[in-house]
């Protein structure tokens, strides 16, 4: 039997994704057709997988999810009825109203990589790789018939820090005699200490991120309890050093991520 693996899927942010220019006349209703009205009780979920990723690594289209929202709102332009809204005409078919309303796009992650999704996943685990969300009953006009999820594997990212949170630590252990020679060299061990700091909140993080638990302070705490254990172990100068260095290096991590957001928004309010 294949094991569910539901909690490496995890849903980061709901986005609207509009046409890159209006509808012309804006309020334009176009009738369903009979097959539409047929399709009407059902849905039709489409999965794409890619080795690697099928953007560019440079350039305006490079590898972030962000960015595909940028191609896909030139593209619904040419398709102005994906980016309305259900309304009911007065015999109660449906029919849709032109108003840019947009469609809705999922980002999410998943824990593992490709290759072990296809080797253990089954038809329920896959179908968290389509988010749907249902009608709501009596006013449909905020609901999209049209809904995308991009997804990425965090599986490489998480493997990654804890390698080189496990090789930061064994050297430091082995060198910890010329690490507590000298004053200088005391600093270099908290230095070496706060790395593994930041590779083992990394390693956390990525794993919360694969089990859909946000990352918080906890995290934070439990890092840095292992990196000043592991800098009281050369000496107790690199307790010091180490507790400053990590603070710096977590004010560093907190704007880097504040202007990722930043710039995520900002890409969002233009497209």
């Amino acid at each position: 039997m294949t094991e569910p693996i539901q909690p490496h899927v995890n849903i980061h942010s709901r986005l609207t994704v509009v046409s890159s220019t209006p509808t012309e006349p804006v309020g334009h209703i176009s009738a369903l057709t009979p097959l539409d009205h047929i399709m009407s009780s059902h849905s039709v979920h489409i999965l794409y997988y890619y080795r690697t990723s099928p953007f560019t690594k440079q350039g305006r289209y490079a590898m972030d999810l962000d960015n595909v929202r940028i191609s896909l709102s030139e593209l619904l332009s040419k398709y102005p009825r994906m980016t309305g809204r259900l309304v009911r005409e007065v015999d109660g078919k449906w029919e849709v109203k032109y108003n840019d309303a947009g469609i809705r796009m999922f980002k999410a992650s998943v824990g593992i990589t490709v290759d072990e999704w296809l080797r253990f996943a089954g038809e329920s685990d896959e179908r968290n790789l389509t988010a749907w969300q249902d009608m709501p009953d009596g006013d449909p006009t905020s609901w999209s018939p049209f809904q995308i999820q991009a997804m990425a594997e965090s599986g490489n990212s998480m493997l990654y820090s804890l390698l080189l949170f496990v090789v930061t630590l064994s050297l430091q252990e082995m060198y910890r005699g010329k690490l507590a020679s000298s004053e200088v060299f005391t600093i270099l061990g908290g230095f070496t200490s706060s790395l593994v700091f930041l590779f083992l909140l990394t390693f956390i993080g990525n794993y919360q991120e694969a089990s859909g638990v946000k990352t918080g302070w906890g995290a934070v705490i439990l890092a840095e309890a292992v990196a000043l254990v592991a800098a009281g172990t050369v000496h107790r100068v690199c307790i010091t050093t180490c507790f400053l260095f990590s603070a710096v290096i977590l004010y560093e991590v907190k704007n880097i991520s504040e202007v990722i957001v930043s710039k995520s928004e900002a890409k969002g309010r233009r497209h």
